[in-house]
């Protein structure tokens, strides 16, 4: 996520209202995420949702700010591994709850059980209560991610963070193979 910047961002004009949104909101944090603000880009794979995300972080890190990324099916994976790996999943999970920013990528991509939905429900809503900002990306329409989270997270989800909608070609097609 280091090269992802707002200037190394080409929007089509359909995503000009989601660059600016990031923008907005990476230039005037933290009063942006004043009350635990967040926001969650969604649409189609290929839009820029990813690299926005990415592009707020570094901006933050940039100003000092304490950032955690977690790619969602990665940080699943990683709790798992800590039954192996020595690092205890507490201290996974507590990381991550105490980030000045937190952000989710591809949250909904994850295989949805219980185990899933407890930690994904614990990080949002010890979040939440801390009003701790988290920015989430998403292939999942609203319904996809009410389906595969399940309500309490969902809501949890709108309460905290403003939709942007991403609808744009998948920029990964026109890159040469």
């Amino acid at each position: 996520i280091q090269t992802m910047t707002f200037a190394s961002f080409l929007p089509v004009p359909s995503l000009r209202d989601a660059f600016q949104t990031a923008l907005c909101y990476a230039k005037s944090f933290p009063a942006s995420a004043d009350g635990g603000k967040g926001l969650l880009f969604y649409g189609p794979v290929g839009t820029g949702k990813t690299h926005l995300a990415g592009a707020i972080s570094n901006a933050l890190i940039a100003r000092g700010f304490d950032v955690v990324w977690a790619n969602t099916p990665q940080f699943i994976s990683k709790l798992k591994r800590s039954f192996d790996t020595g690092i205890s999943e507490a201290s996974i999970m507590e990381s991550h709850i105490r980030a000045g920013l937190l952000v989710l990528d591809d949250i909904g991509s994850e295989r949805p059980t219980e185990w899933v939905e407890s930690r994904l429900y614990e990080v949002i809503n010890a979040r939440l209560e801390r009003k701790a900002p988290i920015v989430f990306t998403s292939n999942c329409s609203s319904q996809e991610l009410f389906d595969r989270l399940g309500e309490r997270i969902v809501s949890r989800i709108r309460e905290i963070a403003h939709a942007v909608r991403f609808e744009a070609p998948d920029f990964r097609k026109s890159l040469p193979r």
